[in-house]
């Protein structure tokens, strides 16, 4: 039987040159301990500095990997109950991933399971973003890059790191970690409309539709004559663009139904572009805000309003 592995997220913290060390040993209390941590040089202008209370520019940046549950009670704790205690200024955010080594998430999973209780759960906030982070041996990142640019990639950034407790992390993998690590961040960016067509291999069934195609704009008229646009915007607050995934589709239904009948999936342009670097597909509910109600869910009603079931 495979062992369960709870959702992973990466905390991102930045504060001022010499404090990692004492954040580390904060977030040791929350079972947190897969760290690697560089130093860093702010760029923000003076009067930003001062509104984010930072009295140089230099940092320490630790970035931190853990089940999801434990990182929303830090994040928590470190905005309200834990801010005093800590005595120093600084930026964490966290972001979800879609996937990872298999290894490290089991053992980190084992190391949730052996933290103590912190009390209640507490709700993730809605923001996204779009980052794929490669952590490998020094030495390694240009094998990487090479082939994150054959999926398009235009470039990245590298991050010279040192991984802290390696030898505990180590212990529940049942492996020798090299403490020495290059982390390769690309940033992915792109608008929540357009659409891929996807066959049952997810090669692509015909060329993307970009966010500004105005191929739909007569059927866009349409529906706000008719009033469906205003049935649409009433369930989803949402007054849809020609590029619009929920006016796309009918408009393929009814224009290109032989595209349709070799698509097995669709997704947004930027889904694509991760699943030809990561292997894994994945979005962000705001990316398809067209066909989801207040619910924050997919919503039948919407869909078969625009046609799409």
């Amino acid at each position: 039987m495979a062992p369960s592995v709870a959702p992973m997220q990466l905390l991102v913290s930045i504060v001022e040159r010499g404090k990692g060390r004492e954040l580390r040993e904060h977030y040791r209390q929350f079972g947190l301990i897969h760290h690697n941590q560089a130093a860093g040089h702010g760029t923000a202008a003076s009067h930003l500095l001062d509104a984010l209370g930072f009295g140089t520019s230099e940092r320490d940046i630790i970035l931190t990997l853990g089940p999801k549950d434990t990182m929303l009670q830090l994040v928590y704790h470190l905005k309200d109950e834990d801010r005093s205690k800590l005595g120093t200024p600084g930026i964490a955010f966290t972001l979800n991933l879609s996937g990872m080594s298999a290894i490290l998430a089991v053992a980190l999973s084992r190391l949730e399971e052996m933290k103590p209780e912190r009390g209640e759960q507490f709700m993730e906030q809605g923001n996204h973003h779009s980052l794929i982070l490669a952590t490998v041996n020094t030495g390694y990142t240009d094998e990487v890059m090479e082939t994150a640019r054959t999926a398009g990639a235009r470039g990245g950034t590298v991050i010279r790191a040192r991984w802290t407790d390696a030898e505990e992390v180590g212990k529940f993998a049942g492996i020798t970690l090299q403490e020495e690590k290059e982390v390769l961040a690309i940033g992915l960016g792109g608008k929540g409309v357009g659409v891929c067509f996807l066959d049952k291999d997810n090669r692509p069934a015909r060329k993307g539709i970009l966010w500004n195609d105005a191929r739909c704009a007569g059927m866009t008229r349409e529906w706000i004559e008719s009033g469906k646009m205003e049935q649409i915007f009433g369930a989803t607050a949402n007054w849809l663009m020609t590029g619009d995934v929920g006016i796309l589709l009918p408009w393929m239904k009814e224009h290109e139904p032989e595209v349709l009948e070799r698509t097995a999936h669709f997704c947004l342009n930027t889904n694509w572009m991760c699943y030809n670097l990561t292997g894994e597909f994945g979005s962000n509910a705001t990316d398809f805000y067209s066909q989801i109600d207040e619910t924050r869910t997919y919503s039948d009603r919407v869909m078969e309003i625009e046609g799409i079931l």
